[in-house]
């Protein structure tokens, strides 16, 4: 079976169907193989869904690590955004200062994208109660946020948390 098939199967939310398929590609592939970083994230995705928290961090992880390789950056987009979705599972664990640690490399970098990891941070700042801190976080998010629509969207999203 393919990835592509495996994540056909993802979005049909058969998961468990999904992450047998993204597993055995990943045993099947070698292990420099540039796409890797892709299917442990989709994996990832998958195993939350089916409650799996533990692998799925583990193959956020691995996501993180093939995304850094193949871009030979920390502040590449796709590491970016792989941490983004590595911190807020962090968060929804109960686990907000493995998020922040998850995110801060790539924060001290000041690559594009920033934003995003500031959205994450603010989250994370905010399940920890530092909401002086969390406000800062918006405040850097709403200044980096591509768009005067992702700053909309921002500013009600953290409107409902007080912080805008």
């Amino acid at each position: 079976m393919t990835t592509k098939a495996a994540f056909a199967l993802w979005q049909a939310g058969r998961l468990e169907e999904a992450a047998a398929s993204y597993r055995a590609a990943l045993d099947a592939m070698p292990a420099d193989e540039d796409v890797r970083g892709e299917i442990h994230g989709e994996l990832a995705a998958g195993l939350q869904g089916l409650g799996d928290h533990t692998g799925a961090l583990y193959h956020l992880e691995a996501a993180v690590d093939g995304a850094r390789r193949v871009a030979g950056s920390d502040a590449s987009l796709p590491v970016l955004i792989t941490r983004y979705f590595m911190a807020d599972h962090l968060r929804r664990q109960g686990r907000p200062e493995e998020a922040l640690a998850a995110i801060a490399a790539p924060l001290d970098s000041a690559a594009d994208k920033t934003w995003l990891l500031y959205v994450a941070e603010a989250d994370a700042l905010l399940a920890l109660g530092r909401r002086e801190y969390a406000a800062a976080a918006v405040e850097r998010a709403l200044a980096l946020a591509p768009s005067d629509e992702k700053r909309a969207e921002l500013t009600a999203r953290f409107a409902a948390a007080g912080l805008t």
